[in-house]
């Protein structure tokens, strides 16, 4: 693997009140399912439905009448299963494959002409968020050239053990309050997908984003915190969770979030709504959506005219360190040929 460059943003600074005001014009193209064991994407006939009157108060364990999930050691393991054959692929050498957009893209014949990038909301809001999270920061992604457009994917990094067994334990209780506030018409290892097309400033980004739930015809997304209970808690949960949150439902068009507070029992028995209005007028003080869209822009104009060979892997990665580094390594073509013929021929 070689060095290319470095981004730094230790003395990237914002000025909440000079902020200039970014394009950001978020369209749905369409919605499909995620086949988790198969990778498979289909047309979405119906939606998951998020349960009113709530169904408090909720137990965020195994133990729950409502929740027929693995207990949290059973997803453990599986997911460090999954992780090992990761590392097998790895080892020997397999490029990375394609994912559910690309592959919805290519089934649907979707016109691609005039767009920049095509990538996740996840990308999006990892980078968007580098200068300001200040908690477990760091992410790797990987752009590849397909013709006109760089594509871009989030990878995952190595975690430290306790680090694991934090992230999994967050995992699972995510998933458990999903699991009980929303009625699905589909197995539970599926994942409702939506696609969207944006104006990024003068880029144009094709990306898509998970969607928890509706409610009225309108999707909701659905987020877990501790309890805020004193005001240093409430500080952080502003300034982090709220502002996360905020920034991944801004970037999908979602408007609305439903939170659900867990005690240090693990019960839930508060859930509030809020929804993106809400959020920016409680965090008036504490950050402006203006600041990561700016960032997303700046790092977009460093990073896009350096990718430019279509049988090279561009490695990003940010380890909390200041520095976002670029790397990249001779791949030749990893898509299945349909595929790229489609992208690549744009």
């Amino acid at each position: 693997m070689t060095e290319e460059s470095s981004f730094f943003i230790d003395e990237y600074t914002f000025n909440l009140q000079k902020l200039p005001d970014v394009v950001f014009e978020p369209v749905k193209l369409g919605s499909y399912y995620v086949d988790l064991d198969t990778g498979d994407v289909n047309p979405l006939q119906e939606h998951k439905i998020l349960r009113k009157p709530f169904p408090l108060p909720l137990l965020m364990s195994s133990e729950s009448d409502e929740c027929d999930l693995p207990d949290s050691e059973e997803l453990k393991a599986e997911e460090k299963e999954s992780k090992a054959e990761k590392e097998d692929e790895t080892k020997a050498e397999k490029p990375f494959l394609h994912d559910p957009l690309l592959l919805w893209l290519y089934k649907k014949k979707q016109n691609v002409d005039g767009i920049d990038i095509i990538t996740g909301r996840g990308s999006l809001r990892s980078i968007s968020m580098t200068p300001f999270e200040s908690y477990n920061n760091k992410w790797r992604c990987s752009a590849s050239k397909l013709g006109d457009i760089v594509y871009i994917m989030k990878v995952s990094l190595p975690l430290l053990e306790d680090e694991y067994e934090t992230v999994s334990d967050a995992c699972y209780q995510g998933v458990s309050f999903e699991h009980q506030m929303v009625q699905s018409p589909l197995p539970f290892f599926f994942d409702e997908m939506i696609a969207i097309k944006a104006k990024l400033g003068k880029l144009k980004c094709l990306f898509d984003a998970e969607v928890d739930a509706f409610y009225e015809g309108m999707p909701v997304e659905l987020k877990t915190h501790a309890d805020v209970r004193n005001p240093e808690t409430n500080v952080k949960f502003r300034t982090s969770k709220l502002f996360q949150t905020y920034m991944q439902c801004y970037l999908a068009g979602i408007s609305k979030c439903v939170m659900g507070f867990r005690r240090l029992d693990g019960t839930i028995r508060k859930v509030k709504e809020y929804t993106t209005v809400d959020m920016e007028r409680i965090c008036a003080k504490d950050w402006d959506k203006n600041a990561p869209m700016n960032f997303l822009v700046d790092f977009f104009d460093w990073l896009l005219p350096q990718v430019v060979d279509e049988k090279k892997e561009y490695i990003i990665t940010y380890l909390g360190d200041g520095e976002i580094t670029l790397d990249t390594k001779d791949i030749g073509h990893w898509l299945p040929p349909p595929i790229h013929e489609f992208l690549s021929a744009r």
